[in-house]
C-alpha cells in the first residue's frame, strides 16, 4: 500500500486490520445472551439438585369408573403418559367413595415410590418432571393397562 493511499484511509476513519463494533453487533450479542440464560433457566428450571433418593408420594385420581380400578396393581412400573419416560413403581393402592357423589365412581389413591433428585430447597424432580403436592399440579400418568390423572395428596422422603 502507498503512502498517500494509507494518508487517505487514515483520513476516512478507516484503518486496515481496526476492529470496529457497530450498533447491529451489540444487539446481536445481547440477543445470544438473552437467549442462553433463557434456556438454561428453561431447561434447569433454577432447581439446586443436591442427593438422589427415594420417595414415596400418593396421587389421587377422582371419578374413576369401578370397572377400571382392577387395572392397577402393585409392582407395576409407571411412566409419564405424554413421552413414556419411567417415573416409578406402584407400591400400594386403595378405592375410596367417590369425592364427586357419583354412585358408579369411586376415588383411587395410587402410592408411587421413585427414585428422585432431591434439591436443596427440597423440590423432588425424577425424569425432569418436579413432583409438588397441591391441587394446581396435574400429572398424567400410566401404567401398562392403565392411564390415569390426578394431584399429589402427599410426598414422603
Amino acid at each position: 500500500m502507498t503512502e498517500s493511499a494509507k494518508k487517505k484511509d487514515a483520513a476516512d476513519g478507516r484503518l486496515r486490520g481496526a476492529f470496529r463494533v457497530t450498533a447491529a453487533d451489540v444487539i446481536i450479542i445481547a440477543l445470544a445472551v438473552i437467549i442462553a440464560v433463557g434456556l438454561y433457566a428453561y431447561l434447569f428450571g433454577g432447581i439446586s439438585v443436591g442427593e438422589t433418593d427415594e420417595i414415596t408420594f400418593v396421587l389421587r385420581v377422582e371419578s374413576v369408573r369401578e370397572e377400571f380400578t382392577d387395572r392397577i396393581s402393585v409392582g407395576d412400573g409407571v411412566y409419564r403418559a405424554s413421552d413414556g419416560e419411567y417415573i416409578g413403581t406402584v407400591s400400594a393402592y386403595e378405592i375410596q367413595n367417590s369425592s364427586a357423589s357419583e354412585p358408579d365412581k369411586s376415588d383411587l389413591y395410587v402410592t408411587i415410590t421413585a427414585t428422585a433428585e432431591v434439591g436443596d430447597d427440597g423440590i423432588c424432580v425424577i425424569s425432569g418432571t418436579k413432583i409438588l403436592s397441591g391441587s394446581d399440579y396435574r400429572y398424567e400418568l400410566r401404567t401398562t393397562d392403565f392411564y390415569f390423572e390426578g394431584g399429589i395428596v402427599s410426598i414422603t422422603k
